[in-house]
């Protein structure tokens, strides 16, 4: 759906519709599509990248409100559009609603700029059409009510799927579940695993600090640090590249202390992708050993392959 200058150059609205229409069409998942992307584009920049991440894992974290209200604006089904055409919109509704800083105006200019871009140019005065609409009537454009239909209402607001919303409630009640259903709808802290082997925990953590990485040490792990802001993409970042750095949860990181692996053992782990326990037990087992890292799709199994590498672990 993009010219071939913004090929080149991308920008982080056009690089998050690709993402988008990628997982919707190939199955893929948003951690794999994101990096397939960014490959494409080797001119965009790191705030680019940013703000192209943002709007992905923003837009399927609300994904089932932003179809509500585009049901809502529409004379004709959502289902019935293009797939780009859809995320296109998803994406400025998502801007329009949670990244209230973003100018209105430079969100529907933006949108319809990338239909008239595309091969679905006919229908940029739909999608003008559509977010004008919103922003005439999103004071008007409401959930259902919560005294109604908490059931509806819980799944609308968390964007989680009903099924879940309804087993909770049966089990834990009306208040403890839009607890749980807050909590899950989080954004978690961004939180990096320090490759032990490649160099003392002491020595990354000023390093990072040299960088210009500021950040909190973990609450648990020593090798653990949540990050609070980066001076560019975490992947331009060279300590990224050398393979000293690892985005892993702390929690995920406990398995690998936990199971105590030594040096010379023989270990498997089971739906292994990306890597994260894999390559943290080879690094607390000094990189001796044998690690059986088991996937069931050969792009998963590369993925770890490659994390491996990079963070230079036999």
């Amino acid at each position: 759906m993009n010219s071939s200058n913004s090929k080149s150059n991308g920008n982080g609205r056009q690089m998050a519709q690709l993402v988008l229409d990628r997982v919707e069409t190939r199955a893929s998942y948003l951690n794999l599509a994101l990096p397939q992307v960014f490959n494409e584009y080797p001119a965009a920049d790191g705030r680019e990248k940013a703000f192209c991440t943002e709007l992905t894992y923003g837009v399927y974290r609300h994904l089932y409100q932003l179809d509500y209200f585009l049901g809502r604006l529409l004379s004709r089904p959502l289902v019935s559009l293009k797939i780009p055409v859809k995320n296109v919109l998803r994406i400025a509704l998502y801007q329009l609603i949670f990244l209230p800083d973003i100018p209105e105006r430079a969100v529907c200019f933006t949108a319809v700029a990338q239909i008239k871009n595309s091969r679905y140019q006919g229908l940029a005065p739909l999608v003008n059409g559509v977010l004008r609409a919103y922003l005439r009537n999103k004071d008007q454009l409401k959930l259902p009510e919560c005294n109604s239909d908490l059931m509806e209402y819980l799944a609308l607001q968390y964007s989680q799927p009903r099924w879940l919303v309804e087993r909770w409630l049966s089990r834990f009640g009306a208040e403890r579940t839009e607890q749980l259903l807050r909590t899950n709808n989080e954004q978690p802290p961004w939180t990096l695993r320090l490759n032990q082997q490649q160099a003392p925990i002491t020595d990354t953590l000023s390093a990072l600090r040299e960088a210009g990485v500021e950040y909190t040490p973990g609450k648990l792990l020593a090798e653990a640090v949540h990050i609070k802001s980066l001076p560019m993409a975490l992947e331009e970042l060279p300590l990224f590249q050398s393979g000293r750095l690892f985005v892993q949860d702390e929690s995920s990181m406990l398995v690998a202390h936990l199971l105590k692996p030594q040096p010379g053992e023989t270990l498997v782990d089971l739906c292994a992708a990306p890597g994260g326990k894999s390559t943290h037990l080879a690094e607390l087992m000094k990189d001796q050993g044998k690690i059986w890292s088991i996937d069931d799709h050969p792009h998963k199994i590369e993925l770890i392959a490659q994390n491996a590498r990079r963070l230079q672990l036999q």
